[in-house]
């Protein structure tokens, strides 16, 4: 290149923390310098989403973990659901610990096109992202035993699941002796 005092290089690996730059004159090969001291080339910084990445189900209302890998990265994470694909996404904590594990309460609305965004800001450069590769289903709670015993013959409480359990409506019931009281529970809240 000409020799104008200064070259635009763009950072390659491999990673070391011994790193030295030298320049040599094409014109004059016994015109060398090499740098005074050592510098570092870290590894890019990354995040990588492991968990939901695609095809799971999780029920609202049920505690599924989050999980990601980071590295060359300092401070919080912000932790981001959408709900559509990746087209938009909502805030599910604004600031979390990175520590590659989030115990999340699955919340409403349902929905078969899932991801999570993990995010972390950097000062002064571009944020580091990552979004789960493919879609995952947060679904209603489903009812598996209709009928629950509490306390010997009476009282008995159970739920009374609609024809379809794919429905959003089920019915809470509590007996008492002879007398059935029914209240509805909604399976999307």
């Amino acid at each position: 290149t000409d020799n104008t005092g200064t070259f635009t290089w763009t950072v390659t690996g491999p990673a070391t923390a011994t790193a030295r730059v030298r320049i040599t004159s094409i014109v004059t090969s016994t015109a060398i310098d090499v740098s005074d001291n050592k510098f570092i080339i870290a590894p890019p910084p990354f995040v990588t989403v492991v968990r939901p990445n695609g095809g799971e189900v999780w029920q609202i209302a049920g505690i599924d973990t989050i999980r990601w890998t980071s590295g060359g990265v300092t401070g919080s994470v912000r932790i981001e659901i959408s709900r559509d694909g990746g087209m938009t996404f909502a805030a599910i904590d604004a600031n979390a610990l990175n520590s590659g594990v989030y115990p999340w309460r699955v919340t409403p609305p349902r929905t078969t096109r899932g991801r999570i965004r993990i995010v972390i800001p950097q000062p002064g450069v571009p944020a580091v992202i990552d979004t789960s590769d493919g879609d995952f289903s947060v679904s209603a709670l489903s009812v598996a035993a209709p009928n629950i015993v509490i306390s010997g013959s009476s009282p008995v409480i159970g739920v009374q699941p609609p024809a379809s359990y794919a429905a959003t409506l089920a019915r809470l019931f509590v007996r008492n002796g002879g007398r059935t009281v029914y209240d509805s529970l909604d399976m999307t809240r």
